[in-house]
């Protein structure tokens, strides 16, 4: 496999990671600075805050894991190292002793 496309799709992993990671930081920690103003607000009888900052984050974290397996699998079949064609895995030579080149 060229080096400059394993080069490319490592940029572009990284760079979706960086967005997850982002994402998650802001559900994880962001969100429960506004659980205060949002108590206000009841649903069920129970405050707001208490969904956004225990049920919804939980239902968000879900859903970023689901979008970033998708998002990298289109990452992964653009550069061709996807797991349907072989991709990077079919490039790997073993040594006589069994190691990965």
């Amino acid at each position: 496999m060229d080096k400059e496309i394993l080069d490319k799709h490592w940029q572009s992993s990284r760079r979706l990671l960086w967005k997850v990671l982002a994402a998650w930081f802001f559900f994880a920690y962001v969100i429960h600075l506004f659980v205060g103003a949002l108590n206000e607000a009841t649903v069920g009888g129970f405050p707001l805050g208490y969904y956004f900052a225990a049920q919804g984050s939980l239902f968000a974290f879900v859903v970023i894991i689901f979008c970033f397996a998708r998002a990298q699998e289109k990452i992964d079949t653009a550069h061709g190292v996807d797991e349907e064609t072989g991709g990077a895995a079919a490039t790997v030579t073993k040594t006589p002793a069994g190691e990965n080149q």
